[in-house]
């Protein structure tokens, strides 16, 4: 993810006054969490439903498509959702139910790798969403979350389960990057897949 894009999601999520951090929580009609959103995608989402990164000609990262689906709940913008994530799903889902982490600007995958952080937002993401045909992307939810679990958790210190940055990075010594975790992404995950456990956290 190129810092542009990345500032302007946070900048985003930074107007939500609902948040306790990350993008959590609905935003009030027309406050400044909406707007920004409704911004982003005004810069960075194409009606096709890709979120390319102009600066790095027009590819796509699914970084990017995690973070245009989050903004597009927070924007209230349910069209917009369901076309980043049906081209998210027909052109990034992997046979795992993970993503490749890549695309050129053609929509051609050039990086088959997931990202675990943009596997967990996708994840949260959908299950998240409350617009029009919320079941549906619940379910595909619930079966990204499954296949993160399956496929890019490790053990941690004291035998605990912790995500990994990817299945590539499981193996030993296992391959850890904090900074992909979202502990609201997490933390919320476990009441909506069921699972309270590592390395879901139980809901405060």
């Amino acid at each position: 993810m190129t810092a542009a894009i990345r500032i302007a999601a946070v900048i985003a999520c930074a107007g939500l006054a609902a948040a306790a951090a990350g993008c959590g929580g609905p935003a009030t009609a027309a406050s400044p969490g909406q707007r920004a959103a409704a911004r982003f995608l005004a810069d960075y989402a194409r009606p096709d439903g890709q979120v390319v990164r102009p600066d790095q000609g027009g590819d796509i990262v699914s970084e990017g498509q995690a973070y245009g689906m989050l903004l597009a709940e927070v924007a209230g913008d349910h069209a917009a959702f369901g076309r980043i994530w049906q081209w998210t799903r027909s052109h990034l889902q992997l046979h795992n139910g993970l993503f490749a982490w890549h695309a050129n600007a053609a929509g051609n995958v050039t990086g088959q790798q997931p990202a675990s952080d943009a596997d967990l937002l996708i994840a949260w993401a959908l299950l998240r969403y409350q617009g029009p045909g919320a079941a549906t992307w619940h379910r595909d939810g619930r079966q990204v979350a499954a296949a993160i679990l399956a496929h890019e958790v490790t053990t941690g210190p004291g035998r605990a389960p912790v995500l990994a940055a990817g299945p590539w990075a499981t193996g030993r010594p296992a391959s850890l990057d904090p900074s992909y975790w979202s502990p609201t992404a997490m933390e919320q995950l476990a009441p909506l897949t069921g699972r309270n456990g590592p390395p879901w956290p139980p809901a405060r």
